[in-house]
């Protein structure tokens, strides 16, 4: 991807990571070593609209991801959560749950092992 590139000394960062980073809830890393990261990916337009979907819709469902939850300092840096692939985390599979399923209704998995170990436990039961 080309659309790296410097001006002085300002990176100009793609659009789309500039919707990812306003979209991810902790942002307190540095934006370069996230861009690094994302840019690594080599993601498609489309890759692109997806991830920056996927982190809108968990900063707005995800309780641990509000800066209020308990959870919240569990979640991980930009460039980390990048690095580790972690979209493809349990709670990504979860939340493809129909609405009315108890493991969408009970308490956030994120950051909560055994939440997260019953409710795949309990969609692995409805699958079968």
């Amino acid at each position: 991807m080309t659309d790296l590139f410097q001006t002085g000394l300002r990176t100009q960062y793609h659009p789309m990571f500039e919707r990812l980073w306003k979209a991810y809830p902790k942002v307190r890393g540095a934006k370069y070593p996230a861009f690094k990261s994302w840019l690594k990916l080599e993601l498609s337009t489309a890759e692109m609209t997806e991830l920056c979907e996927i982190v809108e819709e968990r900063a707005r469902k995800d309780v641990n991801w509000q800066k209020s939850a308990p959870g919240y300092q569990y979640v991980k840096q930009l460039t980390t959560w990048l690095n580790q692939r972690c979209w493809d985390e349990a709670w990504q599979r979860i939340r493809q749950a129909p609405a009315h399923h108890p493991a969408v209704t009970r308490e956030p998995v994120y950051g909560n092992p055994d939440i997260a170990e019953k409710a795949l436990a309990e969609l692995r039961g409805k699958v079968h």
